[in-house]
């Protein structure tokens, strides 16, 4: 699983193919989508922490942290199926859902170094470093997985990204509205 994990990392598109061809991988996806989660939302806390000062607490840094992570879980069930619907429906792609889920799921890996986000005067940059690694991940799975040329994937991914951003959206917006409304019923 290590060097799987490693060639996703770095864009290693026959680690890609090996992935979605192990039925047994779709348990080592999901544990790296769940590791990915956990240090993004412990990146996005920590952040969150050191920006106290310059602007109002978001509420509770547990709930936020459960929600982000769930969040991430469902953005990996549903990227995937975005994708597999797409590319199998539109573009002709041949893959299965469950090839989907295995090779999105190690596309996720790079999300691991949001961790990184936390360091002051920096950490912004990381994030969009962080989101450009995991989109090429994702975009090197995706085409990887259901065998689509570059354009066609392209548009696939950028389909399903739009998906996870307008889902990002609305969690973000729970994040900060439902901690707020926990925090004033128990404080």
């Amino acid at each position: 699983m290590i060097n799987r994990i490693k060639g996703a990392l770095l864009l290693d598109e026959v680690v890609f193919e090996e992935i979605e061809h192990d039925d047994s991988a779709t348990g080592q996806a999901a544990v790296v989508v769940i590791i990915a989660a956990v240090l993004g939302a412990l990146g996005v806390g920590f952040g969150s922490n050191l920006l106290q000062t310059a602007m109002p607490s978001s509420g509770s840094a547990i709930v936020n942290f459960i929600i982000i992570v769930v969040w991430a879980i469902v953005a990996w069930l549903v990227w995937s199926g975005v994708t597999y619907f797409i590319g199998t429906r539109l573009f002709h792609g041949e893959a299965t859902y469950g090839e989907m889920l295995r090779v999105t799921g190690f596309g996720f890996a790079p999300i691991a170094f949001m961790i990184l986000s936390a360091i002051p005067c920096i950490g912004f940059a990381i994030s969009l470093l962080v989101m450009v690694w995991s989109l090429g991940a994702v975009f090197i799975a995706v085409r990887s997985g259901l065998d689509l040329s570059f354009g066609n994937a392209l548009v696939t991914v950028l389909i399903g990204w739009v998906v996870y951003a307008i889902g990002m959206g609305i969690i973000l917006s729970l994040v900060f509205g439902v901690s707020n409304q926990i925090l004033s019923i128990t404080g």
